[in-house]
Formats: C-alpha cells, structure tokens, sequence
C-alpha cells in the first residue's frame, strides 16, 4: 500500500499548528512596530521638510512646526500665533495615534537653528508605547 496513515496526518497538522502558534505573536509584534515606524518617519520627514525651509530661506521667514493632538502642522512664520495660514501644511497621525503633549518648534531662517532642545512624545493606543522625536538645538533631527 501506498499513501500515508491517520495517524501521520494527524501528528503532521500537529506539528504545523505548533509552528503557527508561536509565530503569530511574533509577526504580530513585528507588524506593530513597523507601523509605529513607519508613523515616526513621515513625523521626522515633515520636521526635516520645516529644518530645510528654513535653511534655505524660503519665503525669508522662519519656518515650524506645531505638535497638537492628532495633528501636527508645518507653518510658515515666527511662530504658530503669527503665521502665514495660507502655507500650512497639516498633517493628521493615523487613527489611534497621538501627541503626548503640545509642542511648537520653531526653525530660525538661513541656520535652522532652535530655541532649546525638544522631545517630542508620539504614543498610540494600540500597545501604549511612546516613540520619541528629538530635535537639538542645531535643528538635527531624530
């Protein structure tokens, strides 16, 4: 006879459902912190499109960047108050995730230069994790 028994059926499946079931979390948590990632680049990207505007002078005004809640805006001006509306540029975080406070950054013309040394917090509600955006004083971002 040919062909295989139940029994080496069975103990096969067996053996494959284990492998599932230890690698579901993983990819699961692999899955997650891509994504948490992913959400941080396009934050950093926006910060470096701001630094880069402000080093070549766009506009001759200072250029920033306004952290609130779900959004944060690149704006055009001495600071979030004052700034020419028309030019923003917001940015809304995906579902679930958000700013852990209220930040605003500004970029000086030709040096991209900043007042002080900034953290910004990133969380989400999916696992409760923060991620962190640094910005120094020389504008290098992080």
């Amino acid at each position: 006879m040919k062909g295989f028994t139940l029994m080496e059926i069975l103990l096969v499946m067996a053996i494959v459902v284990i492998i599932l079931g230890f690698s579901f979390p993983l990819y699961k948590s692999f899955s997650s912190l891509n994504t948490h990632q992913a959400v941080k680049n396009e934050v950093v990207q926006l910060s470096r499109l701001a630094h880069a505007r402000s080093l070549a002078g766009l506009g001759d005004q200072e250029h920033g960047l306004y952290f609130s809640g779900l959004t944060v805006t690149l704006y055009e001006g001495s600071d979030y108050v004052s700034r020419i509306q028309s030019n923003d540029r917001v940015h809304e975080l995906p579902e679930k995730y958000f700013f852990d406070n209220t930040y605003d950054i500004v970029f000086a013309v030709k040096t991209g230069l900043v007042g002080g040394n900034y953290q910004v917090g990133m969380g989400n509600s999916i696992d409760n994790t923060v991620l962190y955006i640094n910005i120094n004083t020389e504008g290098y971002i992080y």
